[in-house]
């Protein structure tokens, strides 16, 4: 070979090593780049999914210690109103027997005067009196036993019925925790179902930059 050739040929492997060392150094620095992005998106995307499964526990948790507390809640309400009925029960028992011995208070006294009067008790007016105050005694008894009874009755459905909602309301919310934890767990999942998705798409954006690249510095 001539001395032009060799020349030559000596400058053609000088031009290539001086494309061909940046180019490599381009294109690690691209696989590089391209992994870490690729690293960075698989952790977001994990982390992204966790956040939504730690938030649907959370709302599933949440959900069955308030419904716990409000059924707790509503059995509570019935004790009490079961009590309170007892105490109008005993306070009516107990008016109902005054109110017998204040008729038959108010019997003996009729029956008093007419004997000082030196009427005769079970005769006449004095007779009539007594049937006219024991008509009257017995008419008061009946409003004490029936006023106890509408009363305890309206205290305990009143109870039942605050209850009842309590319980309905705890199971509505207790339905949309679950409701919305479903959503966010099917979130997790199309986050997970995406990941490959993503993940390709950075590695074809990667690939595309070297070739870009490459075309650069060919």
């Amino acid at each position: 070979p001539t001395v032009s050739t060799e020349c030559s040929s000596l400058s053609n492997r000088l031009r290539n090593k001086r494309v061909m060392e940046p180019l490599t150094a381009f294109l690690i620095y691209k696989g590089v780049e391209t992994g870490f992005n690729l690293y960075t998106n698989a952790q977001q995307n994990a982390l992204t999914a966790q956040n939504y499964e730690a938030q649907a526990a959370e709302l599933i948790r949440a959900g069955k210690e308030n419904y716990i507390f409000s059924m707790q809640e509503a059995k509570l309400i019935r004790r009490v109103a079961a009590e309170n009925a007892r105490q109008v029960e005993f306070a009516g028992m107990t008016a109902l027997a005054q109110e017998e011995i204040a008729g038959k208070a108010r019997q003996g006294r009729i029956r008093s005067r007419a004997g000082a009067s030196g009427a005769s008790v079970n005769v006449g007016t004095p007779a009539q009196v007594q049937i006219s105050q024991e008509f009257q005694n017995q008419y008061n008894q009946r409003m004490i036993d029936y006023n106890t009874k509408y009363e305890a009755a309206r205290t305990r459905l009143q109870g039942q019925l605050q209850a009842d909602m309590k319980e309905k309301q705890a199971q509505i919310n207790y339905r949309q925790a679950v409701g919305q934890a479903g959503t966010l767990r099917g979130a997790a999942g199309q986050t997970r179902g995406s990941r490959d998705q993503s993940l390709l798409g950075t590695l074809f954006q990667g690939l595309g930059g070297a070739i870009q690249g490459y075309g650069i510095f060919k």
